[in-house]
């Protein structure tokens, strides 16, 4: 008979159908006694699949709270690359022509930092606060020191977001790796089964089918 998993199935279906075949081994076992050492490895695989899903669903609230972190940090950064390019307008004597205003905001305007992502945001933060340090123009301190941190926290949130994101790929992986273990349980199983019941194919279909 040989039944075989689809190489595609997903491990929410492998942790149905592992449940269902336990609990198929159970009913039968009542009237066949000699399949209850069967049923341990099945529970024992239920289990794993219980581990793998809670790690999945906590990697998963993990990357939206990173996700979540970019997003909102994001926006603090765009506000306060905001306001260094207002005061920075403001103590340059409103011209763009002159300095600090000329040097930070000559090239690439505020408008223009708001619509880069994450990592270009950063980098441009980072070139962005060492010029004006090396400016050192007092009225924007407090300004480039508020900047700052908010731009640390951006490239921190966007590490914190690439780092979970890897870790569900990964666990995903991890995930594949549990459908030649159910095929191995099974094909022992059927096994096992033939050797008690050899020639109930019907019985053994009910018990390994999906269906």
């Amino acid at each position: 008979m040989g039944y075989t998993l689809p190489a595609n199935l997903g491990v929410d279906a492998l942790d149905e159908y592992c449940g269902n075949v336990t609990a198929n081994l159970i009913k039968a076992s009542k009237r066949i006694p000699d399949i209850l050492p069967l049923i341990p490895p099945w529970e024992q695989m239920e289990i794993e699949f219980t581990t793998y899903l809670d790690e999945r669903r906590q990697l998963r609230r993990t990357l939206n709270q990173e996700r979540a972190g970019v997003k909102i940090t994001d926006v603090y950064w765009d506000e306060d690359v905001g306001v260094v390019s207002s005061e920075s307008y403001h103590v340059s004597g409103k011209k763009a022509d002159q300095d600090p205003y000329r040097s930070l905001f000559g090239t690439t305007k505020a408008a223009d930092a708001r619509k880069l992502g994450p990592d270009e945001a950063t980098k441009f933060g980072d070139s962005l606060i060492e010029r004006a340090k090396v400016l050192n123009h007092p009225g924007l301190v407090v300004s480039i020191a508020a900047f700052e941190a908010t731009n640390n926290e951006l490239r921190d949130a966007g590490k914190a977001r690439s780092a979970a994101a890897s870790a569900v790929e990964l666990h995903i992986l991890k995930g594949r790796q549990m459908i030649p273990k159910v095929q191995e349980l099974i094909d022992k199983t059927e096994a096992a089964l033939l050797t008690i019941r050899p020639g109930d194919d019907k019985l053994i279909r009910a018990i390994l089918s999906p269906d």
